[in-house]
């Protein structure tokens, strides 16, 4: 069954964690995974949300799992290239819970993250690494119950998670819901692929929100395929000026987005 945001029970949320799952067409690796998120936080207190971006798919099998969803589905054609920040808003924008932590449908997280982030004693939450990005052969043996979540981790490229740099950080992070919102979240100027990660961490820092880095989680990046765009004069112009955007942009101006229209999906 389709549903749509406006037609999403956003009391669902009313709890003290929103997992959000961000997802383009991977319900295969959101099945996969779900045995990876183990905890002894009881279900009332938290909840996975999942935001079909422009592809409907049906995950009602998962309800007992604590799982719900949403799809957007544009009333106009879009670009096919579009970045992740419209989605997360619409997350963002409509939750009513105290955090809000966004996880690739993709990344598998060891630990104990939900009760360790309830337990925060600051505002911004990351895991504390290493980080393991896994090779497409490995994960695809994973997918196919071909191997462990130890064979992954062992299988794959370990890279330290530096507290001062944003990469790793949009694989899986949390933060409280209310400065996310007061943020109006991701700023949807970047229309397409490039720099919305970015600029949300940087904006994170730059109003001195203070982050916990938990060492006793990190994540198992799974390998997949991406679309890449094609290689036209219209696409690098598009992307050079994506970059001069990012650079033109002060992250200390916080605040972005119109008040009346961010989180509808661009």
């Amino acid at each position: 069954m389709i549903v749509t945001p406006e037609d999403f029970d956003w009391s669902l949320t009313d709890r003290e964690l929103v997992i959000f799952l961000p997802n383009w067409g991977r319900a295969n690796f959101i099945r996969r995974l779900m045995p990876t998120i183990q905890t002894n936080v009881p279900k009332e207190k938290w909840i996975i949300l999942v935001g079909n971006d422009r592809q409907h798919e049906d995950l009602s099998d998962l309800a007992d799992q604590n799982v719900v969803y949403f799809t957007f589905e544009p009333d106009t054609k879009r670009e096919q290239y579009r970045g992740g920040g419209f989605i997360r808003n619409m997350a963002i924008k409509n939750s009513r819970s105290k955090w809000f932590f966004q996880k690739d449908p993709e990344v598998i997280i060891e630990g104990d993250f939900i009760a360790n982030i309830l337990a925060c004693p600051t505002d911004f939450y990351r895991l504390g690494g290493p980080a393991f990005r896994v090779q497409q052969n490995v994960t695809e043996r994973f997918m196919k119950h071909q191997a462990t979540v130890g064979d992954c981790r062992q299988e794959s490229d370990r890279k330290p998670i530096d507290s001062n740099n944003f990469v790793f950080f949009n694989f899986a992070y949390g933060v409280k819901t209310q400065i996310l919102q007061d943020m109006r979240g991701y700023d949807e100027d970047y229309g397409g692929t490039y720099c919305y990660d970015r600029d949300m961490y940087y904006r994170l820092m730059a109003q001195g929100v203070q982050t916990t880095m938990d060492p006793q989680c990190h994540p198992v990046h799974l390998w997949h395929s991406t679309p890449s765009f094609p290689d036209t004069q219209q696409t690098r112009d598009e992307y050079e000026a994506m970059k001069r955007m990012f650079a033109s942009k002060d992250p200390k101006d916080v605040v972005r987005n119109d008040p009346k229209t961010w989180g509808k999906g661009g």
